[in-house]
């Protein structure tokens, strides 16, 4: 080729290069320069570069060279990427203001994520924004037409700017992009594997309001509009029924369904597209959401403007910002398998939907207590004072009555708890409180989370505690520390009302505090003052008392025939229990208590000096100065509401001694129950007769004015006897004024009575799971994470239900196959095998499995830790009621089934056998011990010792086994009457030589008590259980995996290849899946897993090859070139990094450099070649290494961070034909307020959690 070919073809380059960006500093609408740098242009695509693609890219405002290169594509299809540039991350936004003729203002934003990142926006497809084809558009562009053409487009670009390819890159989009990125992403990884040098630095992409799949969308409109309450219930529930959930495609055939169609269309015309909270409106006039849209095509079409931009005259006859004319196929169902695949790869997606979360949390109207209907944050913020400062005005009048209450009220507070409860507050008490307070919780008025007192404790603890100090000496807040924020939490899925809302009160850290110090001290003295029939918040006690005793008591009541003639219980519930609480009765309380007035004034202080605002939208409104009320949000508030409940409990108690009531007693030695109380839940049982029922309305109406509670009676239920004349619950009914039968239905979550339908009753367990593991279906999660989710979500939604009722076997096995299913098939409806059994599944991760409980034994642990309760506690009430009832003259250990046993009694026996079996009596002076009845030996599980032959009659105790007077044991005793080898067992038991009592305890406990994972353990590892076959394989490797230091999904995938529990050949042949095992890859041997991972030849290939790399840059850092090679094996890292370098060093010189520093971010390689360590070995390497960096000018080795030499790195990986690589993003942080999407992106971008 002659020469001046040769330079024509290089300046036909160099204008190429030339023609393809354009710098623009200025913008028309804009005044001054650009604070940025922008760059415009076309590249052309496809045959001929026929297709012109317009492009803007904005250099990053923090670090362009390191920062993120990000390609963001505009929904559409066929809207102009200048929406992202101007509405969405862009740093320009245009100015809303009436159209005056002039070009539009622009003005900066504060939220655009170039100051993260530089963002590549395009027109894309031909025919959107400013891009075009240079001949007639006839042919149709489609979804995946568009990734090809996008991938071409960015090589191109990159070709263009070769700084950017080492800058880690995300694809990014929004709406119907969200069906094009994800393909783009997997064709990038594709192509850098295939064919395309140097790779794309890929890490992962961005998408907001994404579309995933077309018809569930469309379909998906009806339940979101019925859930946002813009079409009735009605005309949601006849669609549902007639057009059976398919609102798009198969409509056309049914007529009434295009009838309701119709109708939803006309409930839904008139709200705007792009936010449902408001009307729709013409896009001309300034105060529509759309106007700006408006403003922009006046300002795109600004014929200085595309000057500016650098648009090619004549390319496109109008701007529009979404052009409808557009010919393209939208060939692509789903996005979802590119989601699933990205993921497989290891790249990062951020996903992210604002508006529909805003949606669901904002109050639209409200009605207020006139009844009408108020609009708008301002009318609604002003209901909300008005409602909240009514509720909580004091409505408490001195009576007779008041005084009357505290009659025979006894002091339970003594001098010692009262010097205990108001010493000086410690450093200990405080940091425990700062550290007890959740990290993440929802802050107070002034916006300081728990963390920051966590994270900063060393530094601001010595202001902290002065800070509190002086408030516990003085009595009293300083500033706003008691200012409280309520937040509305609906109860129904479409609230109407002010009380259709839970007020949740966010106070401030520096508050709760103060309110977790004084229920740190209080919740020690509680056990100590409060009434056994109270089980809330009390240490020691447990809401399955409660449970247990209100079965008994109303097992009483259907099945005993005394008990069933003549007795009743009433269930009240308290309407605004905590706001309705009068401060002078929380006052008066606890003086009668004997708190002593320090005490007093602390509580208070925290009470009275509470100010409200109420949050609506978000935003704290108005100012409410309560007079009566605790906080729902208040540390403090449960535990003064259940020392007001006591005054409940007194009045009920003293109205037993009084004869004016009488409780239940369902056993001749056990106590009487006349209430139960679980915070506000009360149970009361009294004899169905006219006094009792009297003298419970008495009480409640005298609680209630004194308090302030109010007994909702519409909620309120009463359950009478099996066989109490309907005459008499008639007219018992009226006197209570409660109309409500009860005894079907549930008590504190739980069933109040159990018959024979036990599976029925128990099938809501069962619809729980099923209804939350059909609800991961759509989730592509890894095995690690649905093992998390199985285990935290799945197993533990029937735990309250097994912890004191035993589920059906069937119950049982269904749900071990729900599970099972689920973890099997990944949440797919589809069968799939399952490679082991679930028993062995239930084995520990330790031992082969992978530590999923079974069901039926997790039930029996669970029933065991009740058991255990009641046997180390019998002083309880629960313990007590069950005594007289079941065991009257022995324990629980001992107890038999009684007569007309509860099905909670016979759960609980069965939870005993478990018990039982790990219990041991621990040697004092074995005089309590029966010698050949009871366990006492350190065996698994424990047992008596066997004797020889009949048991001796003088040997009854363990006691008879030692020498008398001492502790030591008989050994001519033992070898004679006890077999040799548990008279080994004995001799390793050590006893005192003390005279010690004897204890009992659990055996597979350091403490000796009972623990539910224990228990589930020893029921799993009985010796009389038929094993499980182990897996081919010893615990050290299962230990060894489960200890690796690397992603959970991994340690997962070692696990399954180590346990063969993978579709290779030869174990699909010996499921009889497969007929043949030949190596698909090789086709040399059978496919085995040692074959699959390690003898095929292309597995050696991977585990042999070496990846090398190297990146070349000039002086200034700009990047230059790069390259890769495949080394020869090694067998240390060391090697390996001396190999690459050795490469690099040859590469250089062949490519003509001669002054050239090398870095390397491995410490010792730079030692060994510099000559400051020695190693024998590597000597021969270490001399080839030197010469060739001789044959320089000037050469130099230096050693760097390995942030520094973060992209060397990633084309090493990618040389080693690895798909995914680790690169930390910019953790750029900026002192403005960015909106919400710019906060999620920046922290994901930095890898900050979300």
């Amino acid at each position: 080729m002659s020469l001046t070919l040769k330079l024509l073809l290089l300046l036909l380059v160099f204008s190429h290069h030339a023609d393809s960006g354009s710098i623009v500093k200025f913008l028309p609408g804009f005044e001054g320069p650009l604070p940025f740098e922008l760059e415009t242009g076309y590249i052309g695509v496809g045959e001929e570069e026929e297709l012109q693609l317009f492009y803007y890219f904005i250099k990053s405002e923090n670090n362009p060279q390191e920062d993120p290169l990000l390609i963001w594509m505009t929904g559409g299809p066929g809207c102009s990427s200048v929406n992202g540039f101007l509405y969405e991350i862009g740093p320009l936004t245009i100015k809303i203001e009436a159209y005056d003729g002039n070009i539009p203002s622009l003005v900066p934003t504060t939220y655009s994520w170039t100051k993260l990142a530089n963002i590549l926006f395009l027109d894309q497809p031909v025919g959107s924004g400013f891009s075009y084809k240079r001949t007639p558009i006839t042919d149709k562009s489609s979804d995946t037409l568009e990734v090809v053409r996008v991938h071409e487009f960015l090589r191109k670009w990159l070709d263009k700017h070769p700084e950017f390819f080492s800058n880690p890159f995300y694809v990014a989009g929004d709406s119907y992009s969200g069906k094009i990125v994800p393909a783009l992403v997997q064709k990038i990884s594709e192509e850098n594997y295939r064919c395309c040098k140097p790779p794309i630095n890929l890490q992962g992409y961005v998408l907001g309001n994404p579309v995933t799949n077309i018809v569930e969308e469309l379909n998906n409109r009806i339940p979101y509009a019925h859930g946002m309450a813009l079409i009735s219930d009605e005309l949601y529930e006849a669609m549902k029924k007639i057009c059976k959930g398919n609102y798009v495609f198969g409509a056309s055939r049914n007529t009434e369904c295009l009838k309701l169609i119709e109708k939803f269309h006309k409930c839904t015309d008139n709200i705007h597209v792009y936010n449902i909270l408001l009307s729709y409106c013409d896009m001309t006039s300034p105060d529509c959401l759309t106007y700006k849209f408006l403003l922009l095509s006046y300002w795109a079409n600004d014929k200085r403007v595309q000057d500016a931009l650098q648009v090619n005259k004549g390319s496109i006859e109008e701007w529009v910002r979404c052009s409808g004319t557009i010919l393209y196929n939208k060939n692509m169902n789903s996005s979802l398998p590119y989601h699933i695949n990205n993921s497989n790869q290891g790249y990062r997606s951020l996903i992210y939907n604002k508006l529909i979360r805003l949606a669901r949390n904002r109050i639209l109207a409200i009605e207020d207590e006139d009844g009408l209907i108020q609009r708008g944050d301002v009318a609604i913020g002003n209901t909300a004072t008005t409602y909240f400062t009514k509720l909580f005005q004091s409505t408490r009048q001195p009576t007779e009555d008041y005084v009357q209450v505290f009659d025979g009220f006894q002091k339970r507070v003594t001098d010692e708890m009262n010097t205990e409860l108001t010493r000086p507050v410690t450093e200990d008490e405080v940091r425990h409180a700062i550290f007890d307070i959740g990290p993440d919780r929802a802050p107070g008025p002034d916006g300081i989370t728990g963390a920051f007192y966590q994270q900063f404790w060393p530094d601001i603890k010595e202001e902290i505690l002065s800070e509190i100090t002086l408030i516990f000496q003085r009595g009293a807040f300083q500033g706003p520390t008691n200012h409280t924020n309520i937040c509305l939490i609906p109860k129904p899925d479409v609230p109407k009302s002010m009380s259709d809302f839970r007020p949740i009160a966010l106070c401030n850290v520096s508050y709760k505090i103060i309110s977790k110090i004084l229920v740190g001290r209080l919740k020690k003295v509680l056990p100590g003052i409060i009434s056994n029939t109270q089980a809330a918040f009390i240490p020691g006690r447990h809401i399955m008392d409660n449970v247990i005793i209100a079965h008994e008591m109303l097992h009483s009541l259907k099945r005993r025939k005394r008990w069933a003639k003549s007795y009743m219980t009433v269930k009240t519930d308290i309407s605004k229990a905590y706001d309705r609480m009068e401060w002078q009765f929380i006052k008066d309380t606890m003086m009668q208590m004997g708190f002593n007035d320090t005490w007093i004034g602390w509580i208070m202080m925290c009470v009275e000096t509470v100010t409200f605002s109420t949050l609506v939208n978000g935003v704290p409104t108005g100012t409410i100065i309560p007079h009566r009320g605790i906080r729902q949000g208040d540390p403090l508030s449960p535990y003064i509401f259940i020392l007001c409940a006591e005054v409940l409990s007194h009045l009920f108690t003293r109205a037993a001694a009084s004869k004016q009531l009488k409780g239940m007693k369902i056993s001749h030695t056990g106590p009487t129950v006349n209430h139960l109380l679980f915070a506000d839940d009360a149970l009361f049982f009294c004899h169905a007769h006219q006094l009792s029922c009297t003298t419970i309305l008495r009480l409640l109406s005298e609680y209630e004015r004194v308090s302030g509670q109010a007994i909702n009676l519409s909620k309120s239920a009463i359950t009478f006897g099996a066989k109490v004349r309907d005459d008499i619950k008639s007219r018992l009914r009226h006197i209570l004024n409660i109309h409500n039968d009860g005894g079907c239905g549930k008590y504190l979550g739980l069933p109040e009575s159990i018959g024979r339908k036990k599976k029925e009753i128990f099938q809501s367990v069962l619809d729980k799971v099923k209804q939350r593991t059909r609800s991961w279906s759509h989730r592509y999660l890894s095995e690690a994470g649905r093992e998390v989710l199985l285990k935290t979500v799945a197993l533990a939604l029937p735990v309250y239900t097994m912890n004191c009722f035993k589920l059906p076997k069937g119950t049982c096995a269904e749900l071990n196959t729900i599970i099972a299913n689920d973890w099997w098939s990944k949440g797919s409806d589809k069968r799939s095998v399952h490679w082991f059994s679930w028993k062995r599944m239930g084995l520990p991760k330790k031992e082969g499995g992978l530590g999923f409980r079974d069901i039926e034994n997790f039930n029996l642990a669970l029933l065991g830790k009740q058991v255990h309760r009641l046997f180390t506690n019998p002083s309880s009430l629960v313990a007590q009621l069950l005594k007289g009832r079941y065991f009257p003259a022995t324990n629980i250990m001992e107890a038999g089934n009684g007569s007309k046993p509860s099905y909670i009694w016979r759960s609980l026996l069965d939870g005993r056998e478990l018990v039982k079996k790990g219990l041991r009596c621990l040697v004092g002076d074995g005089a309590n011990i029966r010698a050949f009845q009871d366990n006492w030996l350190d065996t698994h599980p424990p047992r008596s010792p066997r004797p020889i032959s009949d048991i001796p009659t003088n040997i009854q105790l363990v006691k008879d086994l030692m020498l008398r007077g001492t502790n030591r044991w008989n050994m001519e005793l033992l070898s004679q009457t006890i077999h040799a080898a548990d008279v080994q067992e004995i001799l390793k038991l050590p006893v005192s030589s003390s005279q010690l009592h004897d204890l009992i305890g659990w055996n597979y406990t350091k403490d000796g008590m009972y623990t539910v994972r224990s228990g589930y353990w020893l029921s799993t590892h009985l010796p009389d259980q038929i094993p499980i076959p182990p897996p081919s394989r010893n615990q050290h490797i299962n230990e060894a995996i489960w200890k690796l230091q690397t992603a959970p999904k991994l340690r997962h995938f070692c696990w399954r290849i180590i346990s063969q529990a993978m579709p290779i050949g030869s174990i699909l042949q010996r499921r009889g899946i497969a007929q043949s095992i030949q190596c698909r890859r090789c086709g040399d041997a059978d496919e085995t897993p040692d074959h699959l991972f390690f003898g095929c030849e292309y597995a050696k290939q991977i585990w042999e090859d070496v990846g090398m790399a190297w990146v070349i840059r000039d002086s200034h850092g700009f990047y230059k070139e790069a390259g890769s090679g495949i080394g020869t094996s090694c067998t240390t890292v060391l090697e390996a990094e001396l190999q690459a370098l050795l490469m690099a060093v040859i590469y250089a010189w062949s490519k003509g450099y001669e002054r050239i520093i090398f870095e390397g971010d491995n410490i010792t390689v730079y030692n060994l070649v510099t000559g400051e360590d020695l190693q024998f070995g590597l000597f021969n390497r270490l001399s080839e290494i030197r010469h060739w960096l001789n044959k320089f000018r000037e050469a130099d080795i230096r050693w760097v961070h390995r942030e520094s030499n973060k992209f060397a790195g990633y084309t090493r990986t990618y040389a080693n034909k690895m798909t995914f690589a680790t690169v930390k993003g910019g953790g750029h942080t900026a002192e403005y307020k960015p909106n919400e999407s710019f906060i999620m992106f920046q922290r994901w971008i930095s890898g900050q959690p979300l």
